[in-house]
């Protein structure tokens, strides 16, 4: 299933809405920065479940972007700073797994 697909799976209908470009973009971005952090210039097909849900969580920061703490009464509104600092684990494990090196004396 393509990444379009899945984050539209994830979203409530009201987001749904959002045209496939806006989506698009925000796959992209989130695309992007995973293949920053690991160093690949294509997606690893291992890293397409993390690039969909840091896409959900970039589009739930839309019209927020930067806040860093907010509140109203008992309702309260904050965020990471890094949207990716959840899933060092995985790319720590990913890295590893690839960092097999051949040495010839």
């Amino acid at each position: 299933m393509a990444l379009l697909e899945r984050l539209k799976l994830r979203l409530p209908e009201d987001e749904t809405a959002l045209q496939d470009d806006e989506l698009l973009e925000y796959i992209t971005t989130a695309t992007d920065r995973v293949n920053l952090r690991l160093g690949t210039t294509a997606l690893p097909q291992l890293m397409e479940s993390i690039v969909v849900d840091v896409a959900v969580k970039l589009l739930r920061r839309r019209y927020y972007e930067g806040i860093r703490g907010e509140g109203v009464d008992s309702l309260s509104t904050s965020f990471v700073e890094n949207v990716l600092s959840e899933y060092e684990a995985e790319f720590t494990r990913y890295l590893s797994g690839r960092a097999k090196v051949v040495r010839f004396l």
